[in-house]
């Protein structure tokens, strides 16, 4: 919304605009964009405050609002009388709920730069956490970081190239995180973040940190680029 006000009032600012923040906010369009590109999603399913009661127990899963951040609403539910809670805990945040099966892999992010400047894309970081990846993780201070994620060359090209063309298909800008589980059968896009934290120890300033790039040159290159 902010971006929208801004595009009305003639002012430049630094990342994604109006179109690539929603759509990439919205987790179920995500999806639908990934598998026209042939970029794999966990199996998943829409529902809503109407459809929600239809919904039967399939196995563990994870159950997120669809649009929202920071992992508020979010739950992997493994026991079945888990689930009518975690459901109603992502409607608060939302009216309408993905329920995605449980991918077992590596969670590993890279970060898309991109402007008048060039594109650069950043080394992997893979997020090493006790447990579940939720808000108390991500803010705790108890997850490890690692940069560059120890990874192969394919995985990396495979990462590269994906998270490459999710921000083109978005009409992303500015920068972007793109969040993969990494599998024994290569990749699968968790979500794409337009709007990624930027304090100098943030995973995307840490990601282009591995790279050579440092937080003021960061901020210096989105600045010039939205100026551009």
């Amino acid at each position: 919304a902010l971006a929208a006000l801004l595009d009305l009032a003639g002012v430049p600012y630094a990342g994604s605009g109006l179109r690539a923040g929603a759509l990439a906010m919205d987790k179920w369009v995500t999806k639908l964009i990934a598998e026209e590109l042939g970029i794999r999603t966990a199996p998943g399913r829409l529902l809503t405050a109407r459809t929600v009661d239809g919904y039967a127990w399939s196995g563990p899963v994870v159950v997120k609002p669809v649009a929202a951040g920071s992992s508020l609403g979010v739950a992997a539910v493994r026991a079945p009388g888990d689930l009518p809670g975690a459901l109603a805990e992502a409607l608060r945040h939302d009216d309408r709920v993905l329920v995605e099966r449980v991918v077992e892999g590596r969670e590993v992010d890279v970060a898309v730069l991109d402007g008048p400047g060039g594109r650069i894309v950043s080394p992997a970081l893979e997020i090493v956490a006790d447990g579940f990846f939720d808000y108390a993780a991500k803010y705790g201070g108890a997850t490890t970081f690692l940069v560059p994620a120890p990874i192969d060359a394919a995985a990396g090209k495979a990462l590269e190239a994906a998270a490459g063309a999710m921000f083109d298909a978005l009409g992303c800008r500015g920068v972007a995180r793109v969040d993969f589980f990494l599998t024994a059968d290569g990749p699968v896009l968790n979500e794409v973040n337009t709007m990624p934290g930027l304090t100098e120890h943030s995973q995307v300033p840490r990601m282009f940190a591995a790279a050579g790039m440092g937080y003021p040159d960061l901020l210096d290159r989105l600045i010039s680029d939205a100026l551009a």
